[in-house]
């Protein structure tokens, strides 16, 4: 970790940002709905982001090995928070904690899902492996924004009738 980075984690429920691939418009929803809904946010990467100033939003700078981010995550994260990434591997750590974990285009893993995703997953990196094309992923489109701002307000507030309750 970087000297200087406030690496205390925000008490209460707040919304993890696994911070190095996500799309800059869902960290614009995230620092959106933070602000209007007066919830933390924990972006969580392996080099420093962009965020929105607040002390409501806090970013956490790991070293750049494998999974560190991802580790720092699983490692405190809350039962009431919810994490957003597009890692499939990690949101199958997080569903198995019982964790809300949302894709950058709204999807919701859970665990009825995460072994189909983590099969394609596999199998798509096999394929990349052996040197042989596999699809690229269409861009961000307005769409999945909107589809993400649906399910985050969904859940952000399920977190909070949960948190006060």
């Amino acid at each position: 970790m970087h000297e200087g980075q406030d690496h205390s984690v925000l008490p209460g429920p707040c919304i993890w940002i696994d911070g190095d691939a996500c799309p800059r418009p869902v960290k614009e929803v995230i620092f959106n709905c933070s602000r209007g809904r007066k919830v933390k946010v924990t972006l969580v990467s392996n080099n420093y982001q962009r965020i929105l100033k607040s002390p409501l939003v806090q970013q956490v700078v790991v070293g750049a090995g494998h999974d560190e981010a991802d580790d720092y995550i699983v490692d405190h994260i809350g039962s009431h928070d919810i994490a957003v990434t597009a890692d499939i591997p990690l949101a199958d750590r997080l569903v198995k904690l019982g964790v809300i974990a949302i894709n950058p285009s709204g999807e919701v893993y859970t665990a009825a899902n995460m072994s189909d995703r983590l099969a394609t997953r596999n199998l798509l990196t096999e394929l990349r492996s052996a040197g042989l094309p596999s699809t690229t992923a269409p861009g961000y489109s307005n769409r999945d924004k909107h589809r993400f701002a649906s399910a985050l307000d969904k859940h952000v507030t399920r977190m909070l009738s949960l948190s006060r309750g």
